[in-house]
């Protein structure tokens, strides 16, 4: 005979056996598979480590190279940061603008470093827990001023200076940005937006590509371990793709500013006092500064 006849008992066993079989192939594929994936994510967090990359989309704007930047306004002890008259003074000198926008309960940008009111106002809430009138009700606790909307203040600058403008969302972005944008439009200034939030910048570029977005970064607080800042801040940067870098410049080195200025990045240096000014760029390591005129406790 050809072949042997079998009870239906031993054919269920074979096909057991076979599908156990493949199952077992499946298995070894699949471990395979993570294996790879896994030493894939190692040496990927090993190159990114230990070299860094530029990953930004550089646009050249001449006023972020070549106009000094007055952070949060020119500021005193005299004259309160992130205030109008800050501002005015800034203009007077003939200096580019840095303020930072927070959002309010009923969702209007408005002109203030901190979401938290108690610095800055003495108050136990947040910019985001207060309607716009009812922060309007109360004053900065050191010069009596007001808190400015975004509006307010582009109405002031109108286009005398530039506008750096720093979004200060450490969420998920999209309300904030869209109301910033709505302030913006029509302001006829020139201006550029910036966040430490690397998800900000993705959603800016993708909003709209002709804005020009830089992405801000530092070490992580109490952590300064150079293959740790280059893993974090290629990361960020892959994820932003920012037109321009803002660095702390107490931790900018001359070799990490040299990878974004040798891909046409312009690198800006913040935590700096006015009389940094008098120093060449070159010695500075940087394109142009974030500067403060004194320093003050914040």
């Amino acid at each position: 005979m050809r072949g042997v006849l079998r009870t239906g008992d031993e054919r269920f066993d074979i096909m057991r056996t076979k599908m156990k079989g493949s199952r077992g192939k499946a298995k070894t594929r699949m471990v395979r598979l993570v294996r790879i994936l896994l030493l894939a994510m190692v040496l990927c967090t090993f190159v990114l480590s230990v070299k860094r990359f530029s990953f930004c989309s550089p646009k050249d704007v001449a006023w972020l190279r070549n106009t000094p930047i007055a952070h949060r306004g020119l500021h005193d002890e005299a004259i309160e940061e992130n205030t109008l008259a800050a501002f005015a003074a800034a203009i007077a000198e003939g200096y580019a603008i840095e303020l930072d926008v927070n959002l309010t309960k009923d969702g209007v940008p408005v002109v203030i470093h901190d979401n938290d009111l108690s610095r800055l106002m003495g108050l136990d809430t947040s910019v985001s827990d207060m309607l716009l009138d009812d922060l309007k009700k109360e004053s900065l606790k050191r010069s009596g001023e007001k808190v400015p909307t975004l509006g307010e203040a582009l109405a002031l600058i109108a286009g005398q200076v530039p506008v750096l403008i720093e979004i200060k969302n450490f969420g998920w972005p999209g309300r904030l940005e869209s109301e910033v944008l709505n302030a913006l439009d029509g302001y006829s200034g020139e201006y550029a937006l910036q966040s430490f939030n690397p998800l900000v910048c993705r959603w800016f570029a993708k909003r709209d590509a002709k804005q020009v977005v830089g992405l801000l970064l530092d070490d992580i607080p109490g952590v300064r371990f150079g293959w740790l800042r280059n893993f974090k801040d290629n990361v960020f940067s892959a994820i932003a793709s920012p037109n321009f870098i803002g660095y702390n410049y107490s931790v900018l080195t001359e070799d990490m500013a040299k990878v974004y200025r040798a891909h046409n990045v312009t690198v800006l240096g913040y935590g700096l006092l006015e009389r940094a000014l008098s120093q060449d760029s070159r010695d500075l390591r940087v394109d142009n500064i974030i500067f403060d005129k004194v320093t003050l406790g914040h």
